[in-house]
Formats: C-alpha cells, sequence, structure tokens
C-alpha cells in the first residue's frame, strides 16, 4: 500500500499535469516518427517600436519626447504582442517536433539591441511555456529561456552596415550609382525639400530612409505630423525607403557582405547537426532575432528578394528535412500577405532543396570577416 506521502505526491504531479494541459506520457515531447523534420532555423523582425534615436532629425518637433515609459527604439506594447504571436505561430507549426522545452533543444542569438531581445524573450515566452514539472509557478505560465549575443562593436551577423567598412564603402558607391542612373527618382530636388525641413543632408538616401522611419513610428505613436511631412510622406519616401533597401543588397559582393554572414552560419550549424556532432544531437531550432535589413540581406542572398520593406515581425524559416537518405531545405516567408508562411521558390533548385546542392549554390555567398577589410 502506498504511503501518505507517496499518494500526496502522485495527486500532485497529476494536478500539475492537468494545469498545463498535459496528461503524462512516455512520448510526450517526440516529434512524429514519420516526420522528415530535421531542424527549423528561424530569422524575425523585431515588433512595432517607438522611434530610434538615429531617426530623430534635428528640426524633429519631438525630438526631446521620452516616449515614456519604453524609451527611445524600444517595442511598444503592440510590438510585444507581434513577437508574442510569432512564438505562438512556431509552437503551432512545431508542437509536435519541438515538444518540451530542454536546454539543448534550441539556441537563440539577437542582435545586441534591446528591442531584439526583448523581441526574442517574447517569441521564447510564446514557443516554450512551461508544461508539467517545468511549471515552477503556477500563476506565471512562463519559463526563462537563454539567448546569446555578440558585442554591438563586433556584430556581423546583424549589423554589417555598422561592423563591415568594406559593405559600407561599397554600399555608399552603389547609392551614388543608383542616383546618378535615376532610380531614385528626381532625388535632387527631394533632397533639397528634406534637408530643408529637416535640418539634415539628405543627399544620402539613408537620411530619407531615416526620416521615413522616424514619421513612420510617430504616427504610430499617435503624433501629429508637421505640415511639410504631407508632400513626402508617406509617398516618396515610402518608395524611396524601399529602393535604398534594395540598392544596400544589389550586386554579389553586397550580398556575400550582408546576408551572407547570416547564410553562412546557418550552413554550418546544419552541417554539425547532419554531423551528430555532440552540441547538436539535441537540437531543434535556431532563432535569429534581427531587423528589417536583416531580412533583405537574407533573402537577397538567398536569390528569392523582392523590393519590399518587411514589416513588423517578418520572418523566414529555412526547414531542414531527410527525404529517404536525403537532406533538403524548404523555405518559408511570412510577410503577412497570406494567413500563414508561404514558400519560397530558390532559383535552380526544386521545392526541396538538397543540402548538398544548397551549399554548392550559395557558397559563394559565405564571407570570410577579413572581407571586411576596406583596402581588400
Amino acid at each position: 500500500m502506498m504511503s501518505y506521502t507517496a499518494i500526496i505526491f502522485v495527486l500532485a504531479t497529476l494536478v500539475t499535469y492537468l494545469d498545463a494541459g498535459k496528461l503524462p506520457s512516455k512520448n510526450f515531447g517526440k516529434f512524429k516518427e514519420d516526420s522528415s523534420l530535421v531542424m527549423a532555423h528561424v530569422l524575425f523582425r523585431h515588433g512595432q517600436r517607438t522611434p530610434d534615436v538615429s531617426t530623430i532629425y534635428p528640426k524633429d518637433p519631438y525630438r526631446n519626447e521620452t516616449y515614456y515609459p519604453y524609451g527611445l527604439g524600444a517595442l511598444t506594447n503592440e510590438g510585444k504582442f507581434t513577437q508574442y504571436r510569432i512564438g505562438e505561430a512556431l509552437r503551432e507549426r512545431y508542437n509536435d517536433f519541438l515538444g518540451v522545452y530542454t536546454l539543448n533543444k534550441v539556441h537563440t542569438l539577437t542582435s545586441p539591441f534591446k528591442r531584439t531581445k526583448i523581441s526574442a524573450l517574447l517569441v521564447l515566452a510564446a514557443l516554450f511555456p512551461p508544461v508539467g514539472i517545468e511549471r515552477w509557478n503556477h500563476r506565471l505560465n512562463w519559463q526563462p529561456v537563454d539567448y546569446d549575443y555578440n558585442p554591438r562593436s563586433e556584430d556581423l551577423i546583424f549589423l554589417h552596415g555598422i561592423n563591415c567598412q568594406r559593405y559600407i564603402d561599397l554600399s555608399n558607391d552603389q547609392l551614388s550609382m543608383a542616383i546618378d542612373e535615376g532610380s531614385f527618382g528626381n532625388y535632387q530636388d527631394i533632397a533639397e525639400y528634406l534637408s530643408y525641413y529637416s535640418g539634415w543632408n539628405a543627399s544620402d538616401p539613408e537620411k530619407a530612409f531615416n526620416i521615413y522611419s522616424a514619421l513612420l513610428t510617430e504616427e504610430e505613436w499617435g503624433f501629429e505630423l508637421p505640415e511639410w511631412t504631407g508632400a513626402v510622406y508617406p509617398e516618396p519616401l515610402h518608395t524611396i525607403a524601399v529602393q535604398y533597401l534594395a540598392e544596400t543588397v544589389k550586386t554579389d559582393m553586397l550580398k556575400k557582405l550582408s546576408g551572407g554572414f547570416i547564410l553562412r552560419r546557418i550552413v554550418e550549424e546544419t552541417t554539425a547537426k547532419l554531423e551528430d556532432l555532440p552540441t547538436m544531437t539535441d537540437r531543434r531550432i535556431n532563432l535569429y532575432s534581427g531587423h528589417d535589413f536583416t531580412i533583405i540581406a537574407l533573402l537577397s542572398a538567398l536569390g528569392v528578394y523582392k523590393p519590399h520593406h518587411p514589416p513588423y515581425g517578418a520572418y523566414i524559416i529555412l526547414e531542414v528535412h531527410k527525404i529517404g537518405n536525403r537532406h533538403g531545405i524548404k523555405v518559408f516567408y511570412q510577410d503577412y500577405s497570406t494567413k500563414t508562411p508561404h514558400q519560397l521558390h530558390l532559383p535552380n533548385c526544386p521545392d526541396i532543396c538538397p543540402f548538398e546542392k544548397f551549399v554548392n549554390l550559395y557558397s559563394k555567398y559565405f564571407p570570410t570577416e577579413d572581407m571586411c577589410n576596406s583596402k581588400l
């Protein structure tokens, strides 16, 4: 006969599982035996935010706003919901595959910005809610999940536009050529208009992009925009912003020095998984928390970028599948033009691109860190 203490323990364990919505099962947490999915990589953009310090122009009437209690460049409550819903969507998509959280099952890398770190935490909160004995606090349906980031001065995966001097030089050259070729329309007149009213020298389209970002986030916050902005916002500033992003990844070298860093990492992590290295044996999913330009960079390196400004919470999925004895890659993109992520068809590769062919096609975009030396 069970002791009173043992009975209490069993009842407490059962209540724990019922409270989590799951009954104990020896199969819980394991993906289906016939599943072809081996691993998933997910890159997402942060959610809605307040204006960033880099976008506040000298004559901005709201330049002294504190955006209390969030602060500058921080997720708003709407932005937090956007990121949490990404985690929910990924949990729904990969529930059987992921199972319960364990330390080695997920790795998360974020850019060193607060909004991307918090975005990662929100995605993880929805992706890995505590189950069963993981419920450490029955008043809080959350458990802490770790993430990593590189120092701001060393980050090339997310901050190539800051830390890769060769990329900076080449993108500036590309932008100057695009202006001369008329890719930005009659940009000189627009630049003069923006310069006069913003207080910035807007001869560089990056300044137009930053002004567009400032006006967009101030409008989202609920501020009334200055009267002069009516002549340029949302158009032609939106079109200029999209063209600016497209020009920064226009050439093969720009693709290599932007999206190439994250693409190389994805291939390295996948290779380690397929070789069953000890650190990767239990890995199911890699998460990358970045920015609009990170989304653009990866799409461009993959050869599937169509000029647009990725919405808040946009995300790319690279799934690794095993079909028979071969592994392949499927790519999906959620830009919210459809209810669920839609598959992207890689150039010169079938819907499930054999991994060896994937590596052969895209290895030309794998950079080395010394390529960022502007003298090369």
